[in-house]
């Protein structure tokens, strides 16, 4: 079992993501200048039983923009708005067992809201994942080599899912500035989760 906890403050804050220059996607960051954060990060390993295992992890994050972001000769109104791609909560249980014939796990996953823009107009919602695989041992069925017959059924529970922002954006939609403009909002993109899949293998050893 291990537990942290953990706190700190970016002066400049930079933002991985991707910017179109001229006509082509390149990887790059934005400055979202000062930011603080703290949370909690947690685990813990627990073998009730000869094969068995369980594993648990989560974490809770807490995070605020400390500055207004300049744009165009004004200021968006970011001052304590929450960080982009920084979900407040994440929590994943895993399961495994073999018996030495049959084997298996599990692996669960639930994300926590992402924000796509320093202003917190758009974001990508909480989502969760699970994966199954079993399988079973077949030396001495067949011959003493290893050999493994296992069926994986991946993301069973939510097949469509946005799982992470792939280009963050000041704002989505028109906001009135600290000095009365009008600055223009600019539309994130998101990666989009791996569908559901089944998938069998047999594997040997030689």
């Amino acid at each position: 079992f291990s537990l942290t906890a953990f706190h700190y403050h970016f002066r400049n804050r930079l933002v991985a993501s991707v910017v179109n220059s001229g006509g082509a996607l390149v990887n790059s960051t934005i400055n979202a200048g000062s930011q603080r954060s703290y949370g909690l990060d947690g685990e813990i390993n627990y073998r009730p039983a000869a094969g068995v295992s369980i594993y648990a992890s989560g974490e809770y994050l807490h995070t605020r923009l400390n500055d207004d972001i300049a744009v165009n000769g004004d200021y968006l109104p970011t001052k304590g708005k929450r960080a982009v791609q920084a979900p407040s909560y994440q929590f994943a249980l895993g399961t495994t067992y073999d018996d030495g014939r049959l084997f298996g796990s599990t692996a669960f996953k639930m994300v926590g809201r992402q924000y796509s823009t320093l202003m917190n107009d758009e974001s990508i919602k909480g989502y969760g994942t699970l994966d199954v695989s079993i399988g079973i041992h077949l030396a001495g069925l067949i011959d003493e080599q290893r050999t493994d017959l296992r069926l994986n059924a991946i993301n069973i529970t939510n097949p469509r899912v946005l799982s992470g922002v792939q280009i963050v954006s000041n704002n989505a939609l028109d906001t009135i500035g600290r000095n009365g403009t009008v600055i223009a909002g600019s539309s994130p993109s998101y990666y989009v989760g791996s569908g559901r899949a089944f998938v069998a293998t047999l594997s040997r050893a030689f």
